[in-house]
């Protein structure tokens, strides 16, 4: 919005999200744990008072994700990822809803996430598959930043609706983003794209099939396990 003028710089913002310790076993997360920095005037970004300079900060955080975050461990990066996109632990990704704030922003915001998982996730990420964390015996090799790549179109507030005509720009964009995740050489990102594919397919079935069928003729020998996913995927069925 014009004129919009928060107290919070994009550095203190970045550093108002992650710079937080991990709790410990059978805790809950800071913005669980003590809601009192909500109201603590100044520290935080007010998301419904300025949407637009949380776009775009949100925009800068997923296109520089590398130097931006580089002070912090990737466990905290984790931490502070999935308080930005859960609706459960805060308001910021429902800026990309507001209409107060240019559709180029908001689709530029949407892009970025690509760039995000490009350039931080595609190369940071240990090479393994999240859906079957549950079978695996051994999972000290796996990267705390696994967790938020996987379940990020899972906790992310926007599923697709195409009964809504307003909202549909919003879901072409999110459906290509999710075609451009699924063709980087990342397990870790192709499993990401699926899963979210896999809850998008309710919406939009014939569009979700088509990515997904495309992407298994163009990878003819990817392993058997992401091969399944991916046809449980196409058929809506991932958790």
């Amino acid at each position: 919005m014009p004129g919009e003028h928060p107290r919070l710089s994009f550095e203190q913002w970045v550093t108002s999200v992650f710079d937080h310790p991990l709790p410990a076993r059978g805790e809950l997360a800071w913005y669980h744990a003590d809601r009192s920095w909500d109201d603590n005037e100044g520290m935080w970004l007010d998301t419904s008072q300025y949407p637009q300079t949380t776009v775009a900060y949100l925009t800068t955080l997923f296109e520089n994700a590398s130097s931006a975050l580089v002070a912090f461990s990737e466990a905290q990066v984790n931490q502070g990822f999935w308080y930005l996109v859960d609706n459960a632990c805060s308001d910021s990704m429902f800026t990309l809803l507001d209409t107060r704030v240019p559709w180029s922003e908001r689709k530029r915001c949407l892009f970025a996430m690509f760039t995000l998982f490009e350039r931080f996730f595609a190369s940071r990420c240990s090479p393994h598959l999240s859906h079957l964390d549950t079978m695996q015996t051994d999972t000290s090799y796996i990267n705390p930043l696994n967790s938020i790549c996987y379940m990020w179109w899972d906790i992310l507030p926007l599923h697709g609706k195409p009964e809504e005509s307003a909202l549909r720009e919003i879901d072409a964009a999110c459906l290509e983003v999710l075609r451009q995740i699924l063709d980087l050489e990342s397990e870790a990102c192709c499993e990401s794209a699926l899963h979210g594919l896999g809850h998008w397919s309710y919406a939009y079935r014939q569009q979700v099939q088509a990515i997904i069928d495309a992407w298994l003729a163009r990878h003819l020998h990817i392993e058997d396990e992401l091969k399944t996913y991916a046809l449980a995927a196409r058929k809506g069925h991932v958790l």
